[in-house]
């Protein structure tokens, strides 16, 4: 691969190292960092989920026409997640 090649992201998703998308947000006027994952679209997936619940009907999403998180992410832990955080 050439050293000057970037992988396509989507909005929120920072690529880390090969294997790793690190999910980002700014929300209430901070950043928040909500994990890593091993998959593009499923922490583009994971961003969007948290989008819609913290900005609602203002949200710019990735997929905005689908509505569910990837395969192996729990809700309760996303849920848990952005309490922690502060997001709820």
């Amino acid at each position: 691969m050439p050293q000057h090649y970037k992988p396509r992201t989507y909005r929120g998703v920072t690529f880390k190292r090969p294997g790793q998308w690190n999910v980002r947000m700014k929300a209430h006027g901070r950043n928040y960092h909500l994990g890593s994952y091993h998959d593009m679209k499923a922490a583009a997936r994971v961003y969007d989920f948290v989008a819609r619940r913290v900005h609602g009907r203002e949200a710019v999403l990735n997929f905005p026409d689908e509505n569910e998180l990837p395969r192996g992410v729990l809700l309760a832990d996303i849920m848990l997640l952005m309490k922690r955080k502060g997001l709820l």
